[in-house]
């Protein structure tokens, strides 16, 4: 709650009054890779890894968001992002052979402190997959 005190003209007095406090979400570019990146595998091939540091004394992150350019010639390419200490893998898939954004989130808010390593893999059921951005977002 935040305290606010107001005059009251009219009756020549102070008034409190109490406002609940609603934390505004902060977005934080985390990490970007252009690097690009191509293979050929048909299970998954970890690409790009990186970490992000959670503490209670710095920034509780409650959401990452990630964004990846990915294509594939000649088959499905899957992108798998996995967030260490948070159960699943997300996947996203494309069959564009021109760059195609592929945009997806994790709920991280149970995270622990600490620092947590981030995953990006990919694979092809045929053909070739490519990626050149992979970009990273913390949300407060």
């Amino acid at each position: 709650m935040i305290k606010i005190t107001q005059i009251d003209k009219q009756r020549g007095c102070f008034i409190d009054i109490a406002v609940p406090a609603v934390p505004a979400k902060v977005v934080h570019p985390y990490v970007g890779d252009e690097t690009e990146v191509t293979g050929t595998y048909t299970g998954y091939h970890e690409e790009k890894t990186f970490r992000f540091l959670r503490d209670d004394e710095i920034f509780q992150p409650s959401r990452y968001k990630f964004g990846a350019e990915v294509k594939s010639t000649g088959g499905t390419a899957t992108l798998g992002v996995y967030v260490e200490g948070v159960a699943g893998t997300v996947e996203l898939t494309t069959e564009s052979t021109a760059y195609d954004v592929l945009v997806g989130s994790k709920d991280i808010s149970g995270l622990a402190d600490g620092v947590h390593p981030v995953h990006m893999s990919l694979k092809v059921n045929r053909g070739t997959y490519w990626n050149r951005l992979f970009d990273n977002y913390l949300v407060g």
